[in-house]
């Protein structure tokens, strides 16, 4: 293949521009309505699940996966869909086709899975997880084209306090699913696996129907400026692993993401099961410490959405890193559920902070036409990065190595380590690489395959 043409300014003049009007506030609120189910989903699979499977097993490590919203294999799994949903074409568009079929699949399994634990003793543990494993896989098989979605229809300048708006709604529904246990429990009592059932067929009704809402009423763009005619998927994704090296800010906020994703997956699945070993509390009152961080994230969610779209979103996220990072010292020395609720809340502010920043930085750093692509490929790194720390910690935990205390300490250094990679991200150069990339595309596309 030729060298690249060198980029001239009258060339910069003739790239199309993106000018998506504004979304509507209805067709911002059907875009985020999808994340009330998305969210009761995070919510049931970080906090609710460690619990529902301490009654099967002990072991850190296992506990620690399976309340995980990424896996290993998103690693290799996450780009490819990606990039089938950046070059898919359906009258449905090319992402809710994605959505649809996934999301839904996902809800089924999700309701299934309780009906495992009747099954004998010797299989019982090894069927609940493989329910666990594969319904973690297909849901982040929907999620990804689905956040993409985002970007697809919205404008740049409007993205945080779209972010915003739908983190809220997922949020919301985290906290109610959290809610939903010691509300349950006024009316059941005696029967907590029953609770856990309930709250595994609420989960998976509310994925249906709220997925089901969104796509019939949000309507994709039928053209997506810089997208280049269709080649095969396997170009398509060699040429967008190339683009790494060209996209080069999008490279390091990638590796932020992973940082600061590896101690906050580090810390998540084991929230519960920590507030429960420190306090002694019951497993609804550990439930509820998931629900201070949620409610403290919603308050502060929509602000930051708009701090965001005025500052940036870098500067957003820096703010957040300090936060969770003074979260994560005070979680140190915590003994009560008093001295619980404080450190929650200012890890829900810190939550709300990355939840309205995190991607809209990314879509800042990538070209659109290749958000599918880019957007697994964050999933990939959380793939990669957060079973590490959660075997890691684990496995210390199993061996009596810092008790349930420790993810805390490894929360705190991944934060430290990416607000410092933070500050080599250089917003300003985006653009220019974002051009280059689509001059490299469009002469790979003309080069005989």
């Amino acid at each position: 293949m030729n060298p690249p043409t060198p980029i001239s300014e009258e060339s910069k003049k003739a790239q199309p521009e993106l000018t998506q009007p504004p979304l509507s506030k209805k067709t911002i609120i059907s875009y985020s309505i999808a994340n009330i189910g998305c969210g009761a989903f995070f919510s049931f699979n970080n906090y609710v699940l460690p619990l529902f499977l301490k009654q099967y097993t002990s072991n850190a490590v296992l506990l620690g996966l399976m309340g995980s919203s990424h896996s290993v294999e998103g690693a290799i799994i996450q780009p490819i869909v990606g990039s089938l949903s950046d070059n898919t074409r359906t009258r449905w568009g090319r992402r809710r086709p994605f959505m649809l079929l996934f999301l839904t699949l996902t809800a089924l399994i999700v309701v299934f899975t309780p009906l495992l634990s009747g099954l004998p003793a010797g299989i019982r543990l090894g069927g609940i997880i493989f329910s666990i494993f594969l319904f973690t896989v297909l849901f982040n098989i929907g999620f990804d084209p689905y956040q993409a979605l985002m970007p697809d229809i919205t404008p740049e300048p409007q993205r945080g306090r779209v972010t915003g708006v739908w983190s809220l709604f997922g949020n919301v529904a985290q906290a109610a699913i959290l809610l939903s246990a010691p509300v349950l429990a006024l009316w059941i009592t005696g029967h907590g696996n029953l609770i856990f059932r309930l709250q595994f067929l609420i989960v998976g009704g509310l994925m249906i129907a709220t997925t089901l809402i969104t796509c019939i009423s949000v309507k994709e763009p039928s053209k997506i400026i810089g997208v280049v005619h269709r080649r095969k998927i396997t170009t398509e994704i060699r040429e967008a692993f190339k683009g790494i090296r060209t996209l080069k800010q999008a490279g390091k906020a990638m590796i932020v993401f992973a940082v600061s994703g590896a101690g906050i997956g580090a810390v998540v699945p084991n929230l519960t099961i920590f507030v429960e070993t420190i306090t002694h509390c019951t497993d609804s009152q550990a439930q509820m410490m998931g629900f201070v961080l949620l409610i403290s994230t919603i308050a502060a969610v929509l602000p930051f959405g708009w701090l965001a779209d005025k500052y940036g979103p870098k500067r957003v996220i820096f703010i957040s890193f300090v936060l969770l990072g003074i979260a994560c010292v005070n979680a140190l020395w915590i003994h009560t559920l008093n001295q619980v609720i404080g450190v929650m809340i200012v890890a829900g502010i810190g939550n709300a902070a990355q939840a309205a920043s995190v991607y809209p930085l990314l879509t800042d750093l990538i070209p659109g036409e290749e958000v599918g692509f880019y957007t697994g490929f964050q999933s990939t790194m959380l793939s990669i990065t957060q079973p590490v720390t959660v075997v890691f910690t684990g496995l210390l935990i199993n061996h009596g190595h810092g008790g349930y205390r420790l993810v805390f300490l490894v929360c705190a250094v991944c934060m430290l380590t990416a607000m410092f990679i933070l500050t080599r991200v250089k917003v300003t150069l985006a653009p220019d690489e974002i051009l280059l990339r689509r001059t490299l595309r469009e002469q790979e596309a003309e080069t005989p395959q």
